[in-house]
């Protein structure tokens, strides 16, 4: 599966398989280079191209949960209590 990852002030924008060509459009683009610190080739795109296995929405974020873990961030969209996506996140 290709992820490509559209890191932003306030939300983290993933786009699977997309069949066009990724652009940040009309997103916010500030160069804020913490937000693209689980991937540092996207810091001037503010695009990240992520290779993955798996298939299901809890594969994906726990791929991201394993990138910013990398890199000393926080970042836990499951929520270990109920097992299930937090309800922080849409």
């Amino acid at each position: 599966m290709k992820l490509f990852i559209l890191p932003g002030f306030s939300e983290l924008i993933v786009m699977v398989n997309p069949v066009e060509k990724v652009t940040r459009g009309k997103l916010l683009n500030l160069k804020m280079p913490w937000l693209s610190a689980p991937w540092p080739e996207s810091q001037n795109t503010g695009i990240a191209e992520v290779d993955m296995k798996g298939s299901t929405l809890r594969d994906l974020l726990t791929k991201i949960t394993e990138e910013y873990e990398r890199v000393s961030m926080e970042f836990y969209p499951i929520d270990s209590s109920i097992d299930d996506v937090d309800t922080d996140y849409d």
